[in-house]
């Protein structure tokens, strides 16, 4: 029979068939390039199928194929040496067996963990810190905002109303401030399950992880105590979060995104692992937001520019840089691609409302620069492939997406 009714008759591909032609376990009879399969090979399929179920591995098929062709199987010393290879084989499989109950046993105790995690439990209720409320002012005129109705339980205001006499008007809603100017685009939606974190791929996880060093260790020089820190759009990437059992507990953090539901994700998660951290929460989409001037003793973003650019036409550091101290520091980390690139083509598709220079760390410097702050930057890494999700569909294999990490100590006058 050929090729074909052969690998039909075994169940199993044409590919599958001449590996074991080449490796021995099969040998048909050869009528010029034409393979002819008899009763023999059917026999060895048989014997090559039924020595994979009992787990020998390729070689020792060979070994044992190779055996029952030179004997008849009667010899006592063909019997066994037989024998030896089942109870050796037998030995192997008793003692994976074992191995695969443990690490079964250690699954099921790591599911019934993560059982309980999936129900956590809050550890306390933070709402915006009474030591935070001087630095909400009006994002219009500047002048500090009026807090009425308050409710307030200890040390945090959970709802009220802020105001300005020039019509400005936000609110404290479950303790996150809510200007009222959140997202409603087409271009982005809330990711409350964190899936951009699920899968990046091999390139970028190895390359974002040194740029996530590069900032703690960078934060680690220095003592933050009673210091503001502010992080922005972490829709995308949250570096606070992430970290925030190697941040300082005893300062002020700050952090903005244009989606309330993520805030408020958020903010439950961070409860569940601490019940006093001082962190203000403002919901708020726009560009103009309700701090006051020179409060912000540090900025930090993991691709926090990135995520901005894609929504607007300049950069974050644009609408907070009056609101940096003259000798706050920043850091980040940034991803950037060739402006010519097909990649960014795609990007400024996907992201219409962006800028045109989004992904571009020329311009993120040129900008800094414009604001007073000049950035020192290098390299992390350079990703040539990702996994097709969030922005990452618009990346073109093969092209390079460059990841920089940066840092700013003061302002340039």
């Amino acid at each position: 029979m050929k090729i074909g009714e052969f690998s039909e008759r075994c169940r199993t591909t044409k590919a599958t068939i001449r590996y074991y032609i080449s490796i021995g376990l099969l040998m048909p009879k050869m009528s010029g390039s034409q393979m002819e399969f008899g009763r023999q090979d059917l026999q060895d399929m048989e014997y090559i199928q039924k020595f994979k179920d009992m787990r020998f591995n390729i070689r020792e098929i060979q070994s044992l194929l190779y055996l029952f062709r030179m004997s008849n199987l009667i010899e006592p010393s063909t019997i066994e040496k037989f024998q030896n290879m089942l109870v050796q084989k037998r030995e192997e499989l008793e003692l994976e067996k074992q191995e695969i109950d443990g690490s079964i046993a250690l699954i099921e105790e790591e599911q019934k963990a993560m059982a309980r995690r999936m129900q956590p439990v809050k550890l306390g209720n933070c709402g915006v810190p009474l030591s935070a409320v001087g630095l909400l002012c009006c994002p219009h005129c500047r002048k500090q905002l009026n807090i009425g109705n308050a409710a307030i339980s200890g040390r945090y205001v959970f709802s009220g109303d802020l105001t300005c006499g020039c019509g400005y008007r936000a609110e404290i809603r479950g303790g996150i401030v809510y200007t009222g100017n959140t997202y409603k685009g087409e271009h982005d939606t809330p990711d409350v399950h964190r899936k951009l974190y699920h899968e990046t791929g091999e390139e970028w996880a190895i390359n974002a992880h040194r740029c996530q060093e590069f900032l703690l260790e960078k934060i680690g020089e220095r003592d933050w105590s009673g210091k503001t820190i502010l992080e922005g759009n972490i829709n995308g990437f949250f570096f606070t979060y992430n970290f925030l059992k190697k941040l300082p507990k005893d300062c002020l953090y700050v952090i903005i995104d244009k989606y309330g539901e993520v805030l408020e994700k958020y903010k439950d998660l961070i409860e569940t692992m601490y019940d006093d951290l001082d962190i203000l929460y403002i919901a708020d989409a726009g560009e103009h937001f309700p701090l006051k001037e020179k409060c912000v003793d540090l900025y930090v973003s993991l691709f926090g520019e990135n995520e901005f650019s894609f929504y607007h036409n300049n950069t974050f550091m644009d609408c907070i840089h009056s609101m940096l101290k003259e000798d706050g520091t920043v850091l980040g980390a940034f991803q950037s691609v060739a402006w010519n690139s097909a990649t960014a083509a795609r990007l400024k598709a996907k992201y219409p409302e962006g800028s045109s220079n989004m992904m571009s760390m020329s311009f993120l410097k040129e900008s800094y620069g414009k604001n007073g702050v000049l950035l020192k930057e290098k390299k992390a890494g350079e990703v040539l492939n990702t996994i097709k999700h969030h922005m990452f569909t618009e990346h073109v294999d093969g092209e390079p997406i460059s990841l920089y990490v940066y840092s700013a100590n003061g302002k340039n006058k």
